[in-house]
C-alpha cells in the first residue's frame, strides 16, 4: 500500500523545476504561448508605428515651417523697408496661432528684436522623455529677410516641442488603445476554441501522467 505514494512523490520530484512555472493543463500552455506571440507582434508593430509617426511628424514640422516663412516673408519683406515694426509684430502674431511654434521673431540687421511668443499651453502634455526625443531633432527656422539684394534681417521660427509632442504622443495612445483591445479580442476569440477542441486530449494526458505516476488504475 506505500509503493503509489512513493511512486507519486519520486514523480513530482523527477519533474523539471522550470515546468512548475507553466500552466498544468495543454489547454493552458497552448494558450500561454498564443499570448506570448501574439503580444510580441502587437508590440513589435506598436515599435515601428511609433518610429514611423515619429519621423513622420517631425519632416511636417519642418515642411510647415518652410511653407509658412514663405506665406508671411512678402508682409515681413515690405514692412522691414519701411521700419514698420508694428506690422512685423503683428503678422509674426497672426502666424502662431494654430501652429506647432513657441515664438515667431524678426532680427534687423542693428541687432533690434521683434519677437511674438505664444503662451497658451498645449493641448495634450506629453511625457518628459517623449519632448526631449523631440527637442533634441528640431532646429529653429531661419531664413534671411532681403530685398533689391540688401539684407534687411533675420525671421525665425522657433519650434514648440511640446506642441509636436503632445500630437504624437495623442496618436501612440490612440493606436497603444487598439492594440490592446486587439490583443484582447484575439484572446478571447481563441480561448473558447482550444478548450473544445483540445479539453478532451488535455485530460487524456493527465490521465496518461497519473497511470504512469501510480495514482490511477485503468
Amino acid at each position: 500500500p506505500r509503493v503509489l505514494p512513493q511512486r507519486a512523490r519520486r514523480a513530482s520530484l523527477a519533474r523539471p523545476m522550470s515546468f512548475r512555472l507553466l500552466p498544468g493543463s495543454l489547454v493552458g500552455r497552448v494558450f500561454a504561448l498564443y499570448t506570448v506571440v501574439l503580444a510580441g507582434f502587437v508590440l513589435a508593430g506598436l515599435g515601428l508605428f511609433y518610429r514611423y509617426q515619429f519621423s513622420v511628424e517631425l519632416e511636417e514640422a519642418q515642411l510647415r515651417a518652410d511653407t509658412l516663412s514663405g506665406v508671411i516673408m512678402p508682409t515681413i519683406s515690405d514692412s522691414a523697408v519701411i521700419g514698420d515694426y508694428d506690422t512685423i509684430r503683428r503678422t509674426l502674431e497672426r502666424a502662431l496661432l494654430h501652429s506647432s511654434f513657441s515664438q515667431a521673431s524678426f532680427i534687423d540687421m542693428k541687432g533690434g528684436l521683434v519677437r511674438a511668443p505664444r503662451n497658451d499651453p498645449p493641448d495634450v502634455s506629453a511625457p518628459g522623455w517623449l519632448v526631449e526625443q523631440v527637442a533634441s531633432r528640431l532646429y529653429d527656422t531661419n531664413q534671411t529677410v532681403t530685398v533689391g539684394g540688401r539684407d534687411y534681417g533675420v525671421l525665425r521660427l522657433t519650434f514648440s516641442p511640446e506642441r509636436i509632442a503632445g500630437r504624437l504622443w495623442e496618436q501612440t495612445r490612440m493606436a497603444l488603445v487598439l492594440a490592446l483591445l486587439s490583443l484582447a479580442g484575439g484572446l478571447l476569440l481563441i480561448r473558447f476554441p482550444l478548450v473544445r477542441w483540445l479539453g478532451n486530449l488535455g485530460r487524456i494526458q493527465e490521465f496518461e501522467r497519473a497511470m504512469q505516476a501510480g495514482e490511477a488504475t485503468p
